[in-house]
C-alpha cells in the first residue's frame, strides 16, 4: 500500500514483520521492537481497505485510523499465531516473583481492576492488562507480554510461567474455587480469539485443551476490596 512501513518486533519467542502506514504502530510496540535485519518467522499485513471496513462495521473497531490499524494487525496475528505454539489471550496479567498469574472474563468484569489491586496491595507488577501472550509447550505454559494493552498501556516484555489462570465474576460475599478442567473449557474459548483460518483453528483448540491440562484454574466471586485479592492471593500464589 502507499506509504507502507515495515516493523520488526520479537513478541512469545518470534520475530513478526508487521507493515503498517500509520506511525502510532511503531510507537506502540517500541518496548518490542528489532532491528530489520532480523529474519521474521512471520509477516503480517492488511489488505487495501481494510482498516475502512472495519470501521464501518456495526461494532467495529473504534479509535484513530492508527488505532484501528493496530488492532487490525493484532487480529490477523493472532490467526497466524495458534500454528506456532501461541495464544493471544483476553486477560489482565500480572508478574508475582518469577510466575505470572492471569485474571479473565467478559469486558468491564473488572479483571483489570482485580490485578491492579494485587499490584497495589502485593507488588505484583504488570505483564498486560488486556491481551498477553500464551506459549503453550508440551509441558509448561508462559505468559508473556504484548504491544496490546487496552486504554491504560499496562506491560512489559517479560515471559514468565503461568502460575494460576482465574476467572472473575462479580459477587457481594468474596469466595473462590478451583475449576475442574473440562468445566473451565468453555470459559478459555470464550476467552480467546477464534482463528479464522481452519489449520489455525486445529492449533488453537490443542493449546486450550493444553492450558487445562497444565494450568491451574479458579473462578473467583468478589467485590472490589482487598479482602477479595487478599483470597485470591493466597489461594492462588500458595502464601500464608
Amino acid at each position: 500500500m502507499p506509504g507502507e512501513m515495515e516493523s520488526r518486533i520479537r513478541v512469545a519467542g518470534l520475530t513478526v514483520a508487521l507493515y503498517h502506514t500509520h506511525d502510532y504502530l511503531r510507537r506502540l510496540c517500541r518496548d518490542y521492537l528489532v532491528p530489520p535485519t532480523a529474519a521474521p518467522d512471520l509477516t503480517v499485513s492488511l489488505d487495501p481497505g481494510e482498516i475502512e471496513a472495519e470501521a464501518a462495521r456495526p461494532g467495529g473497531l473504534r479509535g484513530t485510523p492508527g488505532q484501528v490499524e493496530s488492532l487490525c494487525l493484532c487480529r490477523k496475528l493472532a490467526d497466524l499465531l495458534p500454528t506456532y505454539g501461541v495464544l493471544l489471550f483476553h486477560a489482565a496479567a500480572v508478574r508475582v516473583g518469577e510466575r505470572g498469574f492471569a485474571f479473565a472474563g467478559p469486558s468491564g468484569i473488572g479483571k483489570s481492576t482485580h490485578a491492579g489491586l494485587w499490584a497495589e496491595y502485593f507488588g505484583a507488577t504488570f505483564v498486560n492488562g488486556d491481551k498477553p501472550l500464551l506459549i503453550c509447550r508440551e509441558d509448561e505454559v508462559l505468559v508473556c507480554g504484548s504491544p496490546w494493552a487496552g486504554k491504560e498501556g499496562r506491560q512489559q516484555n517479560v515471559t514468565v510461567p503461568l502460575g494460576g489462570l482465574c476467572f472473575v465474576r462479580r459477587a457481594k460475599e468474596n469466595r473462590i474455587r478451583r475449576l475442574p478442567a473440562e468445566e473451565a473449557a468453555a470459559r478459555l474459548l470464550s476467552q480467546s480469539l477464534t482463528p479464522r483460518e481452519a489449520d489455525a483453528a486445529g492449533s488453537w483448540l490443542t493449546l486450550l485443551d493444553r492450558v487445562a491440562r497444565l494450568v491451574p484454574l479458579w473462578e473467583i466471586e468478589c467485590d472490589i476490596s482487598r479482602r477479595a485479592a487478599e483470597l485470591s492471593y493466597r489461594t492462588m500464589t500458595g502464601s500464608p
